[in-house]
């Protein structure tokens, strides 16, 4: 891995020639992160209104993330740390593959590498609001149907919760 040109809280960013695969913060990257959101979430879906200046993106615990691989960002993600008397949760939000690099199992390197990201944290809860079309991606990463409170609006009849219990044996070696 490439000596890390910056850090920003605990994740490491790099050159974008640097890289093969990573998971680095978006904040150096914002016009690959909302093109790459605004493209695959809302225009694919033929949704519109994506707000890039949304107030969630700026929020300190929100951790906003942009996956490189070969050197070109091809996924997002955000996680959320979200408050519990009980224990450490964290939302996963807005994740994101471009079209033409799904189906070469990016996406769960994405997973694995925001998974480790979450376990460093504290967290062992993660969970999700799932569209219908990905509540397969998320069973296969081991998510379950889930009731949350999610302090989020909007979030329309095709969203399914969804929780996983973060195992750090199962993502020790993964990533």
């Amino acid at each position: 891995m490439p000596a890390a040109a910056h850090t920003h809280g605990q994740v490491p960013t790099y050159r974008l020639s640097d890289l093969s695969e990573a998971i680095v913060d978006a904040s150096r990257y914002w016009p690959y992160y909302h093109a790459i959101r605004r493209e695959e979430l809302f225009e694919a879906r033929g949704k519109s209104g994506y707000n890039p200046h949304h107030p969630d993106e700026e929020k300190k615990d929100n951790h906003p993330f942009i996956f490189i691989a070969d050197g070109n960002p091809i996924g997002t993600v955000r996680l959320d740390m979200l408050s519990s008397p009980v224990i450490k949760i964290a939302a996963v939000r807005m994740f994101a593959i471009t079209r033409r690099r799904q189906g070469e199992g990016h996406g769960r390197a994405l997973h694995d590498r925001l998974e480790w990201f979450a376990f460093s944290e504290g967290v062992s809860l993660l969970v999700v609001n799932a569209a219908k079309s990905a509540m397969d991606f998320y069973s296969k990463l081991g998510y379950v149907p889930s009731a949350w409170q999610d302090s989020n609006t909007g979030l329309g009849d095709e969203v399914f919760q969804m929780a996983k219990l973060i195992q750090p044996s199962e993502i020790i070696g993964r990533v």
